[in-house]
C-alpha cells in the first residue's frame, strides 16, 4: 500500500514536471510572437530550453539541400570543445537526424550508453553529463529543414506528457517559421504597391502641363512654358491676343460655353474636352477653369497620350487588388475619426459583411467593448506620428454575432500621398487562439489543483455527476470512490437543506457564467455516510476538461476551527464588556494623532467636550480641549510616540478633577506606530 507521504510526493513531482513543461511550451509561445526573424527564433529556442524546460544541453541544426549534412545553427549548453562535431557533419546511416528523415517523426533514447545507434555521442555522455537525448523534426512548408535536439541528465527522461509537449513545441516553431516566411512574402507585396503607387503620382505629375490666364476681354494675360510648347504659338505671339484672334470659331464650341460661364457668373469648371488646333490638329485636355481677379485661369493636361498611361495604371491597380483581394490578410483604411474609407474583398470572406455593411462605418464598432479603450489609446498616439504603428490582438464581432480574435497592425498613413489614412493590416488567429485557450485551461486545472491546500478534493460535471472522488475524500466522508461513482453529488454529501441551493446554483452559472460562491472559501456543513453532519470549509472553482464544463470543489473538516472560533468569539465579546463595563477611559491613536479604538466611556467624555460623536480615524485634537491640556498631551504622546512607556497625574483645573494617566507605545516589531492610552480617575 502506497504510503500518504509517498503519494504527495509523487503528486508532487509530477505536479513540478507539469509546471516545468508548461513554463517551457509557455516562454517559447512568448519568444514566436516577439521574434521577427528566424535566427534569434532558434537561438531563444535553445536557451529557453535550458532556462524553462531544465534540460542540459539544447541544438538546432539545418540538413543541406540533399539532406546528407547537418550544421549546428544555434545551441546552448553544448562545450565549445565539442561544437565541431555538429557543424557540417555527416548524416550516420541509422543516426537520429537520419532516423527523423526517414520515419518523418521524433527520435527519443532514454538510455544512451545502450544505444548502438549513438557510438559517437556514447563516449562524450559521462563527460557532457547526459544520459537521455530527444530529436524533433523542424519544418517549413511542412518539408523537415532540420533538428531540434534535447539532451537531459536523467536516464528515462522523456515519458509520455514530455513527448507530446516538446513534440507541441516543435510544431509551434514549424509553424512560426511559416508565419516569418509569409511575413517576408507579404513586405515583398507591400513594397511592390509603394513603388507601383509612386510611379503612379510621379506619372500624374508630370502631365499637369499648361497654365494660361485671360482677362475679362478674353486676352492672353500669362501663359507658362508647358502651356508654350504644347501650342503652335509663341508666348509673344500669344500675349496681349483674344483667344477667338488665335482660334478662330472657338466661341462656337461648347467648351467656349463652359469657359463664358466661368467667366461671367466666376464659378470654377473641371472637364475633359478635345480641341481642334488651327492646322486642323486635335489634342484631348483636361481643363481646370478657375475665376481670378484679373479673368479667369485654365489649367491644361495633355491627355492625348495618357491613354497608355491610363491603361498601365489600369493594369497596375488590377494587379495590386488580385494581390489584396486574394491574400488572407485583411485592409481596411480609415480617417483620423475612425472612419472607414475602404475594406478588402477578404473581410467579406472571414467576417461576413458587404462592402456597403462596413463603408462609412466607425472601425471601433467592430471591436469587442472591452478592448475598444486600449485601442483608441493606441491609435491617438500614433495619430501624432506620421509613419508610427502598433500591434495588438483583438476579438472582432463577426456578421453573425460571434467574436473573432485578430492581429492588427495600425499603421499611420495619413501625410502618405494616395493613401493619407490610417491602414490596418489583419489576419484571423482564431484557431490559434483555441490552441492557447486549451492549454491555459489544461495549465490552470493544474495550477488550481496544485494550489489548493484543503483536505479533499471532488470533481463533478456540469449535470453535478461526480466524476473524481480522492482519497481524502473516502477518509472524510466514509464513501469509497466505486460507492459515489455516476452519484450525484447532492445526493452523497449535501444536507437536503442545500440541495436545491446547490442545484439551482450549477445551472445559474451555466446560464450566466456567474455563481455567488465560485473562487470563495465558504464555511458551511455536510454529511458523512454515517449521516452525521459536520461543519466544512468549502472552496469551488469553476474549470474545463477536454473542453467541458466541471466544478473542483476543495473541503476541509471544519469541526473544530467552529469550536475554536466560537470560543474567540466569547472571549473578544467578553473582553469587550470588561472594556466597556468601567468608568476609566481607554483610547488609542496612530503617529498622526488619528484615533484608531476606544472604549464607551472614553466616547461619553469626548461627546460632553465637544458636542459631537467621534468614530474611528477622527483627529483626537479635534475636541474641545484646553489649549494648555492640549499642549501637555501632544508632549506626552511625542514622549510614547519616542518608545517611552510611563504614567502621570493630570489635573483639570475646570472640573476640579485628577486623573492618573498611563502611556503606552504600540509596536510593529521595533517600529513605533501608535500609542495605547488609560485613564482613571483619582478625584
Amino acid at each position: 500500500m502506497i504510503k500518504p507521504s509517498q503519494l504527495e510526493k509523487s503528486v508532487e513531482e509530477k505536479l513540478n514536471t507539469a509546471n516545468r513543461l508548461y513554463h517551457f511550451i509557455s516562454q517559447v509561445n512568448q519568444d514566436i510572437v516577439r521574434t521577427t526573424n528566424e535566427e534569434d527564433l532558434f537561438h531563444n529556442s535553445c536557451q529557453i530550453a535550458l532556462e524553462f524546460g531544465k534540460f542540459k544541453m539544447a541544438w538546432i541544426g539545418l540538413f543541406d539541400d540533399k539532406h546528407k549534412k547537418i550544421t549546428l545553427t544555434a545551441q546552448s549548453g553544448v562545450p565549445a570543445k565539442i561544437v565541431k562535431l555538429f557543424t557540417n557533419a555527416s548524416l550516420q546511416t541509422n543516426g537520429p537526424q537520419r532516423q527523423v528523415l526517414r520515419t518523418n517523426d521524433y527520435y527519443i533514447c532514454n538510455e544512451i550508453e545502450l544505444d548502438p545507434e549513438l557510438e559517437s555521442l556514447k563516449q562524450l555522455a559521462p563527460t557532457l553529463e547526459v544520459s537521455s537525448c530527444m530529436v524533433l523534426p523542424i519544418r517549413r512548408a511542412s518539408v523537415i529543414i532540420g533538428t531540434f535536439n534535447l539532451y537531459a541528465t536523467a536516464p528515462g527522461f522523456f515519458n509520455k506528457e514530455e513527448i507530446e509537449l516538446l513534440t507541441e513545441v516543435t510544431g509551434d516553431i514549424s509553424f512560426a517559421l511559416d508565419m516569418l516566411e509569409k511575413n517576408t512574402r507579404q513586405k515583398a507585396i507591400e513594397k511592390l504597391l509603394v513603388n507601383n503607387e509612386k510611379k503612379f503620382h510621379h506619372t500624374l505629375d508630370n502631365m499637369l502641363e499648361g497654365v494660361q490666364m485671360h482677362d475679362f476681354e478674353w486676352r492672353y494675360i500669362y501663359v507658362n512654358d508647358a502651356s508654350v510648347k504644347a501650342s503652335p504659338f509663341t508666348r509673344e505671339e500669344k500675349l496681349g491676343f483674344t483667344l477667338m484672334e488665335k482660334h478662330p470659331g472657338i466661341e462656337q464650341t461648347n467648351m467656349f460655353n463652359t469657359m463664358k460661364r466661368c467667366m461671367d457668373e466666376r464659378v470654377a469648371e473641371h472637364f475633359d474636352t478635345e480641341f481642334v488646333f488651327p492646322d486642323g490638329s486635335k489634342k484631348y485636355y483636361e481643363l481646370s477653369i478657375n475665376p481670378i481677379p484679373e479673368g479667369i485661369s485654365i489649367l491644361s493636361v495633355d491627355r492625348t497620350e495618357q491613354k497608355k498611361a491610363k491603361e498601365l495604371v489600369i493594369s497596375n491597380e488590377k494587379r495590386f487588388r488580385t494581390l489584396i483581394e486574394n491574400g488572407t490578410d485583411m485592409i481596411t483604411m480609415t480617417n483620423p475619426e475612425g472612419e472607414i474609407l475602404y475594406s478588402s474583398p477578404s473581410i467579406s470572406k472571414v467576417f461576413g459583411y458587404s462592402s456597403a455593411d462596413i463603408s462609412h462605418t466607425l472601425a471601433v464598432d467592430f471591436i469587442h467593448p472591452e478592448h475598444v479603450r486600449h485601442f483608441l489609446e493606441n491609435r491617438q498616439k500614433i495619430l501624432k506620428t506620421p509613419g508610427a504603428s502598433f500591434f495588438n490582438v483583438l476579438p472582432l464581432r463577426h456578421a453573425n454575432g460571434n467574436w473573432i480574435w485578430c492581429e492588427v497592425t495600425l499603421t499611420n498613413r495619413l501625410d502618405e500621398p494616395g493613401i493619407n489614412a490610417m491602414v490596418s493590416n489583419f489576419r484571423d488567429i482564431s484557431e490559434k487562439k483555441k490552441a492557447e485557450q486549451a492549454r491555459i485551461e489544461s495549465k490552470n486545472l493544474v495550477q488550481t489543483i496544485y494550489k489548493a491546500s484543503l483536505d479533499a478534493v471532488i470533481v463533478i460535471d456540469a449535470d453535478g455527476m461526480i466524476t473524481k472522488w480522492d482519497s481524502k475524500s473516502e477518509k472524510l466522508f466514509g464513501w469509497t470512490a466505486e460507492d459515489v461513482a455516476g452519484m450525484e453529488l447532492s445526493a452523497v454529501i449535501i444536507p437536503k437543506k442545500y440541495r436545491a441551493m446547490h442545484d439551482n446554483g450549477i445551472k445559474h452559472y451555466l446560464r450566466t457564467g456567474e455563481g455567488p460562491v465560485l473562487g470563495k472559501t465558504i464555511d458551511t456543513s455536510a454529511v458523512k455516510k454515517s449521516g452525521e453532519e459536520f461543519d466544512i470549509s468549502l472552496s469551488i472553482s469553476p474549470s474545463k476538461i477536454d473542453g467541458k464544463t466541471c466544478f473542483i470543489g476543495f473541503i476541509r473538516d471544519n469541526s473544530e476551527k467552529r469550536a475554536v472560533d466560537k470560543q474567540r468569539e466569547f472571549d473578544k465579546n467578553n473582553l469587550n464588556a470588561l472594556i466597556n463595563n468601567t468608568t476609566d477611559l481607554m483610547w488609542s491613536i496612530d503617529l498622526n494623532n488619528k484615533l484608531i479604538t476606544f472604549n464607551q466611556p472614553f466616547l461619553n467624555i469626548i461627546k460632553l467636550w465637544s458636542g459631537k460623536e467621534f468614530i474611528k480615524g477622527d483627529d483626537i485634537f479635534s475636541a474641545s480641549f484646553p489649549i494648555d491640556q492640549i499642549k501637555r498631551f501632544k508632549s506626552n504622546f511625542k514622549r510614547a510616540f519616542a518608545g517611552e512607556a510611563f504614567t502621570i497625574t493630570e489635573h483639570t483645573e475646570s472640573a476640579e478633577s485628577w486623573s492618573e494617566i498611563s502611556y503606552c507605545p504600540i509596536r510593529k516589531g521595533e517600529e513605533v506606530i501608535g500609542v495605547a492610552c488609560h485613564s482613571h480617575n483619582i478625584t
